[in-house]
């Protein structure tokens, strides 16, 4: 009889070719995060600032005197607070969250429905090895990497159709409340996994439920702790001019011309996978 594949051998001799797979992307990642060493963005010691304060007993303030929400990542100023009171150094606490993420979101997709599978370690690791930005962001001290791993752990467990709505809604949750603007992704994910059938009526319901409860939640907390309706961060970057729209393409255009040959990839995946459920293709 022909051998097995290895997607279907039993799990024990699959593990070790995941963690070959997983070790080598890991390591590739890292050499592009050695290359942006020297990276740390100016906004991520805003954070640092609010996740320092906290932990001297002076609360979620920018200074001593008026209450500022200056910051639009509450979840990544309490993570950072969170690895300082470890004991971590707090500089390079946002570099280990955003690495932990990266590895998380690793692991979620070499696992398939029936335990690890080399064949989704491969492809899908390959797509997060070869995104330059994930690697950058790493550095960079900012959510940017933990926000696409969380999105993406988030299509990951839709997919497989067993998992508990309680987790979807936590993974919901986790999303809006680690950047301000994370429920407009949580909706263009839903409404994709919604339109692809993956998601029923109790698992949505238990979402929105989560999500809404996150950020009703936060809403409740500035308005007690600051006294106001929207953070700081929101007076000042928030506006709808032509300037705006025309910097905010230039962003995106850059975006995908750093990544064009894997969006050239996703363009021909989806063409060659029209006529089938996009979220059971193995990548």
């Amino acid at each position: 009889m022909p051998d097995a594949s290895a997607a279907d051998a039993p799990i024990d001799r699959r593990i070790l070719p995941v963690a070959v797979v997983l070790v080598t992307w890991a390591g590739i990642l890292a050499a592009a995060s050695r290359y942006a060493w020297a990276f740390y963005s100016d906004d991520a010691f805003i954070s640092l600032r609010y996740s320092a304060r906290l932990l001297q007993g002076r609360g979620l303030t920018w200074t001593d005197g008026e209450r500022v929400e200056g910051y639009s990542n509450l979840l990544w100023v309490l993570g950072c607070a969170a690895l300082g009171a470890l004991g971590v150094d707090i500089v390079p606490a946002p570099r280990i969250l955003a690495a932990a993420g990266v590895l998380a979101l690793l692991f979620a997709i070499a696992r398939g429905d029936d335990g690890p599978d080399p064949h989704r370690a491969l492809s899908g690791g390959l797509f997060v090895a070869a995104t330059g930005g994930i690697g950058v962001w790493i550095m960079g001290g900012l959510s940017q990497a933990v926000v696409a791993s969380l999105g993406t752990l988030f299509l990951v467990a839709v997919r497989r159709g067993s998992t508990p709505p309680w987790l979807l809604g936590g993974l919901a949750a986790a999303l809006t409340l680690l950047r301000i603007d994370g429920f407009v992704w949580l909706i263009a994910l839903t409404v994709g996994a919604v339109a692809a059938g993956r998601l029923g009526r109790r698992a949505l319901g238990v979402v929105g439920a989560c999500a809404a409860l996150a950020v009703g939640g936060q809403q409740v907390f500035r308005l007690v702790y600051y006294g106001d309706w929207v953070p700081n961060t929101a007076r000042v970057k928030v506006s709808f001019t032509p300037a705006r729209a025309f910097r905010g393409a230039d962003w995106v255009a850059d975006a995908l011309a750093d990544n064009l040959v894997l969006v050239g990839v996703a363009v021909v995946a989806v063409a060659l996978l029209r006529r089938r459920d996009i979220l059971d293709a193995p990548i």
